[in-house]
């Protein structure tokens, strides 16, 4: 994705892991703010990376294993790190998917890459650069 592309939208598809009760879970999705993302390598180093304004992923309702849940766009937040001075295309991205009071027996479960790399969550982006429209698949 080139510095400044204008980001049309960007999505999460992750695949269930395990399926998880009818309570309804909120969340937010956010991007860390950051030119090239670096791996995170911990707990502490995951909870101080900076991240963009949130986007509410809300009212999820039951997953089942093996099926395929796709976030609400996080366009804007993509678009804060794509409009960084230091972006350049093919640098790294974090992209955080935290809870958002959700009651306690709610929790929603994807496969990560290092669990099941077939199965790995995927960032799909739709953006415009140079006039023309492109889409990436990310994973």
């Amino acid at each position: 994705i080139p510095q400044a592309a204008t980001i049309n939208s960007a999505t999460l598809t992750l695949r269930v892991s395990v399926t998880n009760s009818t309570t309804v879970a909120n969340s937010n999705l956010s991007m860390e703010n950051a030119d090239n993302a670096a791996q995170i390598a911990n707990y502490v180093d995951y909870d101080g990376r900076v991240r963009t304004a949130t986007v509410a992923w809300n009212e999820i309702p039951a997953w089942t294993l093996g099926q395929d849940r796709t976030s609400p766009t996080f366009a804007a937040a993509l678009q804060t790190v794509v409009n960084r001075a230091g972006w350049v295309s093919c640098n790294a991205l974090n992209v955080f998917w935290e809870d958002n009071g959700s009651s306690t027996d709610a929790r929603r479960q994807g496969y990560s890459y290092n669990g099941d790399s077939v199965n790995a969550p995927k960032v799909a982006v739709d953006y415009t650069a140079g006039g023309t429209e492109r889409r990436a698949r990310l994973s």
